[in-house]
């Protein structure tokens, strides 16, 4: 084993969580997927590491701040985490509280230093990591009005905490200083929908963000009003639009609005980038049918939505789409190198 090699190993297994699996080296999928975003990764039993041997280039973790630490949960009663999502079977579903910089942001400083400066050995292309802030708990159903911008603030701590300590080529993080982007290997994106939720100080996440004068590492996630209103890539660089109007528990049909479908062509026309999320992805986490038919029908659902949106042209005729969501490690990926649409 190469010492380079050897010292990453070391530094990943100091900082691997307790009960997780380490990986010798650098993950290094046989292929890498430009275009597939791990939706609700954090739900998956192996965060980001799954995503990772999958070729994902997208992952996304919800956060709640939580006596000061940031743990990745969907719902919070008390003191326990829930996958509360739809379509989880018997109900919500117990999780081990883990935290972001366990399973996300010690890994990918693990990964990004052995991999020579990049997530995947040898690919240059773009990385995300979408947070998205949670705050509402069972028993507390009014998100507390500073909790956005308090939990906004741990994440950019704990974010430049992790970029000081990568000591390899170029940076861990895309950053921005005054409105200058210095890009990286992993491009930060906050998101959810509090990110306009004003504080007690008169403030929003996205007016953080938004500050010309500031320095920070993570930009927000943007919407149709976004692109209208041309608000710069260095505060909004991705667009997300969710999907409407499936059916039979939102596992088929459905599809984007007249303005969205506009929205999408505009955004590529700014140069944003483009997530479609919500389309139909079953069967749902929870659900462990083994009926042929049943599947079957799952996955002309969910390739007949990813179809239409691979479809997607922008007035130069290119894909108008950069990202597909999907709860799932493998359907995508292996939908994506049937079709081609891989780089």
């Amino acid at each position: 084993m190469r010492p380079n090699r050897l010292a990453g190993l070391v530094s990943w297994l100091l900082l691997v969580p307790t009960g997780a699996s380490p990986s010798v080296g650098p993950v290094d999928p046989a292929t890498v997927y430009a275009h597939a975003h791990a939706h609700n990764d954090y739900l998956n039993d192996q965060p980001l590491t799954g995503a990772l041997g999958h070729g994902f280039t997208s992952v996304e973790a919800d956060v709640w701040l939580d006596g000061g630490a940031l743990v990745l949960c969907h719902a919070m009663r008390g003191e326990t985490c829930y996958d509360d999502t739809p379509g989880s079977l018997g109900g919500p579903r117990v999780m081990p509280k883990r935290r972001l910089e366990d399973s996300y942001l010690a890994p990918l400083l693990s990964q990004v230093g052995t991999a020579g400066g990049q997530v995947y050995p040898g690919y240059s292309g773009r990385f995300l990591l979408l947070i998205e802030i949670k705050c509402k708990r069972e028993e507390q159903p009014v998100c507390p009005a500073d909790q956005p911008v308090d939990t906004w603030r741990a994440i950019e701590q704990q974010l430049s905490r992790f970029q000081s300590e990568y000591h390899g080529p170029g940076q861990l993080f895309t950053g921005y200083r005054h409105g200058e982007k210095h890009p990286g290997a992993v491009q930060v994106v906050i998101t959810g929908g509090y990110n306009s939720q004003q504080g007690t100080a008169g403030d929003s996440v996205r007016d953080h963000i938004d500050d010309p004068s500031s320095t920070r590492i993570a930009a927000l996630d943007g919407g149709a009003s976004d692109v209208t209103t041309a608000t710069p890539t260095a505060v909004t660089p991705l667009i997300s639009l969710g999907w409407s109007g499936a059916t039979d528990g939102g596992c088929v049909g459905g599809g984007l609005t007249t303005a969205q479908l506009a929205a999408v062509r505009a955004a590529h026309d700014g140069n944003y980038l483009v997530r479609i999320w919500g389309e139909p992805d079953c069967p749902r986490r929870a659900d462990h049918t083994t009926d042929p038919a049943k599947l079957a029908a799952y996955q002309r659902g969910r390739e007949a939505a990813w179809t239409a949106i691979h479809q997607l042209s922008d007035t130069r005729g290119n894909p108008a789409v950069d990202y597909i969501s999907s709860d799932h490690e493998s359907y995508l990926p292996t939908w994506l190198s049937a079709v081609g649409w891989v780089k």
